[in-house]
């Protein structure tokens, strides 16, 4: 695994247990306020002496993940897999003893309080799903212990009542799981969209300030060629012979920039400029004939990895290739496009059922993922689909 991968997957889980972290105080100032609770029930019974031992244990476990917690927030001198194994393991030890708490429970004599002794432990396990879901090992390790405990002495019981109960236990238990599953997918969710919403503004921007200098590169180099061509003229207005050589070579370099200002050097395709100005007479022609037209967004995936290992020669010879198969798989009068980087934007016409999409993206898949030859070298890319519906989904060509 490369550094830059492990980096972006430490700050995935740095912002997944952010808030298993924060909701520590609330979590723990629970359980001490639950284990008091429970203390002050069984202190006039025969567990008076354990339960005061119990109930300390829960309240200095508390105590200390909130310590754990607070030093990561504040401080983080360890790693961040260290704070969260070490609150996992207290998490753990809590409910380990809430466990041996509600064990001590199969006393038959004392019922009231052992349903009331339940109910607040139902209670901290249903409460714990909004503190500890958002790493899932934190929620079993404080829900599995007690859930055990609880079924044994409903089972222990042995009672026709008490293995209903432990039925609907079940249930609760399979509910709360469930529940808790379900929120750590949708944070985990959350978290991995606005990491790939920053990336992709991270790379909109590099590209924009890429096309910006190659913008400025390309005037920079068109003022210097005018400025020779102005300097060159002058030197042979005298010189009749050479004038016409003069202007056409003239002509030449003002075609080859036409050229190169609306189609791409690499592949010959058109470029963004001509994609925008296509797109724009498309959606006028549709709109007047009443069809539909889609766009097309390719991306190579692995492109980067044939760069890396073959070079860049042979990601070049790559793109012309994919170019050429694109070419040749699409309709003559569909506008094929290659927008930088291993970027293509295909434009569809005169389309009257979106399955013809549907058939054209299988038939790219198809032509893409079959492997390709380059001096020697077999490799094997995949693609990547971004399809815009005209006019379902706008009628303005931005790109």
């Amino acid at each position: 695994m490369s550094d830059d991968t492990s980096k972006i997957n430490n700050d995935l889980l740095e912002k997944q247990v952010e808030p298993l972290f924060k909701a520590t105080m609330s979590g723990g100032l629970a359980n001490i306020f639950a284990a008091c609770l429970v203390y002050l029930l069984l202190k006039n019974t025969s567990y008076a002496a354990i339960s005061l031992w119990l109930s300390l244990c829960i309240i200095i476990f508390s105590l200390l993940r909130i310590v754990v917690s607070s030093h990561y927030t504040n401080r983080k001198n360890y790693t961040l897999r260290t704070y969260l194994y070490a609150h996992i393991i207290i998490t753990l030890a809590i409910g380990i003893t809430w466990a041996i708490y509600e064990f001590m429970q199969h006393n038959p004599d004392e019922e009231a309080l052992r349903n009331f002794v339940f109910l607040i432990n139902f209670g901290l396990i249903a409460g714990s799903i909004t503190t500890l879901s958002t790493y899932r090992g934190a929620y079993l390790a404080y829900m599995l212990p007690q859930a055990i405990a609880i079924f044994s002495v409903l089972i222990i019981l042995g009672t026709e009542i008490y293995y209903y109960m432990a039925f609907a236990f079940v249930i609760f238990m399979s509910l709360m799981i469930t529940t808790s599953f379900s929120i750590n997918r949708s944070h985990k969710k959350e978290i991995q969209l606005k990491f790939n919403n920053r990336k992709l503004i991270n790379d909109l921007n590099s590209e924009i300030v890429a096309r910006e200098k190659i913008q400025y590169e390309l005037e920079n180099n068109k003022r210097e060629l005018e400025i020779k061509v102005q300097e060159r003229t002058r030197d042979l207005v005298d010189i009749n012979a050479n004038l016409e050589r003069v202007i056409d070579k003239k002509e030449q370099a003002e075609q080859t920039l036409q050229y190169l200002a609306y189609n791409d050097e690499l592949t010959g395709l058109p470029n963004r400029n001509t994609l925008v100005d296509r797109i724009g007479q498309s959606i006028k022609k549709s709109s007047r004939e009443n069809h539909q037209m889609a766009i097309l967004f390719l991306d190579l995936d692995r492109f980067k990895n044939v760069n890396d290992s073959l070079g860049h020669t042979i990601g070049d010879e790559l793109l012309q290739e994919v170019a050429s198969r694109l070419y040749s798989t699409l309709r003559n009068n569909d506008t094929i496009s290659r927008n930088g980087g291993d970027e293509f934007v295909v434009v569809m016409e005169e389309l009257y059922d979106t399955n013809e999409v549907i058939n054209v993206a299988k038939k790219i898949i198809n032509c893409l993922t079959e492997t390709i030859s380059i001096d020697s070298h077999k490799i094997h890319l995949g693609v990547s689909f971004v399809i815009s519906i005209y006019p379902n989904d706008g009628d303005t060509p931005l790109m």
